[in-house]
């Protein structure tokens, strides 16, 4: 999904709509898209605390048990 700005004029607005859309095919939209990129030129890294316990997931279950068995 791209925004665009809500404060640009609209006949810029609409030039960049069209532009966007003429060249879609150009852009990446995951990186399946983006097969053999070198990652001396760009990757994704998580910085990840093993250490740290996570939470969210147990709660997440209950509560959507809790919703289907009323």
């Amino acid at each position: 999904m791209t925004f665009i700005g809500a404060r640009l004029p609209a006949e810029l607005k609409t030039q960049l709509r069209t532009l966007l859309s003429n060249n879609a095919d150009l852009f990446a939209w995951t990186s399946i898209d983006m097969p053999g990129i070198n990652p001396k030129v760009i990757y994704h890294k998580l910085t990840i605390d093993r250490q740290v316990k996570t939470c969210g997931a147990k709660e997440e279950k209950a509560r959507k048990r809790a919703s289907t068995s009323v």
